[in-house]
């Protein structure tokens, strides 16, 4: 048996389904290569945000241009869906990689019981 890192059983109780596998499933659905990418671009501030010094410069009670906040917002939700799609991908590969130590603890056993008899 698996568990996920909040400590709750990797298979939905009842159904017999495998969140991480139900989740890989829509990882290659958006394209996820099951490797994780990182992104190494430099961060910059999402449309509509502003520093405290232009903020300074901006007459009191003028309003940011609610378009290109939405536009910041949309931009922030598109980067999130992207590394919720990782992040998905990368825990059907740790269940995977927890599946395949779980087999190899039962022939290390195996073996030393064999090895006992000997």
């Amino acid at each position: 048996m698996s568990f996920d890192y909040s400590g709750s059983h990797a298979t939905s109780p009842g159904t017999g389904t495998d969140r991480y596998a139900r989740g890989a499933s829509v990882a290659s659905r958006h394209g996820s290569s099951g490797r994780p990418h990182y992104q190494a671009e430099v961060a910059e501030p999402a449309a509509g945000v502003v520093s405290d010094q232009d903020a300074q410069r901006r007459p009191t009670g003028s309003r940011p241009d609610l378009e290109s906040l939405l536009s910041g917002v949309e931009s922030c939700q598109r980067l999130l869906e992207g590394q919720w799609t990782e992040m998905v991908a990368l825990r059907a590969r740790v269940q995977d990689a927890e599946a395949r130590v779980e087999k190899l603890q039962g022939i290390r056993q195996d073996l030393d019981c064999l090895r006992d008899r000997v």
